[in-house]
């Protein structure tokens, strides 16, 4: 039986240098891709160029 997948994430890139937070990016939209649901609080301006919807 398939199961769901939720992730809660809060600032997960905060202190991170920006070749560290892109890898970060990556990794999150992979697991979006593979089917979880990804739930991310941030203050980190462009992230909503990543996120498929905005709240």
């Amino acid at each position: 039986m398939p199961y769901s997948v939720a992730l809660l994430y809060d600032e997960p890139m905060a202190g991170l240098d920006a070749e560290n937070a892109l890898i970060v990016h990556r990794l999150l939209r992979k697991a979006v891709d593979d089917g979880a649901a990804v739930l991310l609080a941030t203050h980190e301006q462009g992230a909503e160029e990543f996120a498929d919807r905005v709240m």
